[in-house]
C-alpha cells in the first residue's frame, strides 16, 4: 500500500501537470515510420554507464526492432486488458531483453550481464517509443498498439523524473538529485510506478491520463529549468 501523500501535494505542481497534457497528447499522437533498427532511436548518454561492451546501443535497437516485428509481441498487446496483464508482459520482455543481451554483448566490460536497473529502464524505453511508431510496421500499422501500450506503459525513471515527483510532493520524497541507477530492486522500482500511476488516478476524472504523460511533464519541467 502506497503513502498517503495527498497533503503535501503541490496545487500549483498539479496544476502545472494538468495544464501540459494537451502537448504530451499532442506527442502521443505522432507515428513514426519503422523500417530497421535505426527507427527505434536511443539517446547516446543512456549507454554511457555500458563503457566497454562493444555497440551497447546497437543490441538494444536489435533486441527492441526485433520485438516490433514479432506476430507474438502484436498479439500479446493487442489482448492487454488490464494493468496485471501488462506486468506480466513487462516481465516477460524483460526475460527476453537479459537474455538477448547476455548473447550478444562483447567487449572487455566486466559485466556483461544487465542489472535489474538498467534491465527496466532499456525495457520503460523501449515501451515508450513504441507509443510513437507505427506498430507493427509501416506496411500495416495497427493504432490499437499504441494505445493499448500508452495505457499501461510504466514511466522511465530518471533524474527528471523524480525531480518532478519531488516538485508535485513538496520535497518529502528526497528524491531531488536521484536517478535511475540508485533504483537498485524491482520492488523499490515498483513502488514508484504505482506512485505514478495513483498520482495520475487521483486527478480529477476529467483530466485523468496516462502514467507516461507524466513523464512528459517531467522533460518539459526539467528543460525550463
Amino acid at each position: 500500500m502506497l503513502l498517503n501523500l495527498t497533503p503535501y501535494k503541490n496545487p500549483d505542481a498539479v496544476r502545472d501537470l494538468i495544464a501540459s497534457f494537451p502537448d504530451a497528447k499532442k506527442y502521443y499522437s505522432q507515428r513514426n515510420s519503422i523500417e530497421s533498427a535505426i527507427s527505434i532511436g536511443s539517446s547516446g548518454s543512456m549507454f554511457r554507464v555500458f563503457r566497454g561492451i562493444d555497440k551497447a546501443s546497437l543490441i538494444y535497437k536489435n533486441w527492441a526492432f526485433a520485438q516490433t516485428q514479432s506476430e507474438e509481441f502484436e498479439r500479446k498487446i493487442l489482448a492487454l486488458q488490464t494493468q496485471e496483464q501488462f506486468e506480466e508482459l513487462h516481465s516477460a520482455l524483460g526475460v527476453s531483453l537479459s537474455s538477448y543481451w547476455k548473447d550478444n554483448a562483447t567487449g572487455d566490460g566486466l559485466e556483461k550481464e544487465l542489472s535489474p536497473s538498467h534491465k527496466l529502464k532499456l525495457l520503460d524505453v523501449f515501451i515508450k517509443r513504441a507509443c510513437e511508431l507505427e506498430l507493427p510496421n509501416a506496411l500495416r500499422p495497427n493504432p490499437i498498439m499504441n494505445d493499448k501500450l500508452l495505457a499501461f506503459g510504466h514511466v522511465p525513471l530518471d533524474s527528471l523524473v523524480f525531480n518532478a515527483l519531488d516538485n508535485i510532493f513538496s520535497g518529502v520524497l528526497l528524491l531531488t538529485g536521484r536517478s535511475m541507477g540508485d533504483v537498485k530492486d524491482e520492488s523499490t522500482y515498483q513502488f514508484y510506478q504505482g506512485l505514478i500511476r495513483q498520482l495520475m488516478s487521483d486527478l480529477p476524472s476529467s483530466t485523468q491520463h496516462p502514467a507516461l504523460y507524466f513523464e512528459f511533464y517531467a522533460w518539459n519541467l526539467g528543460r525550463e529549468k
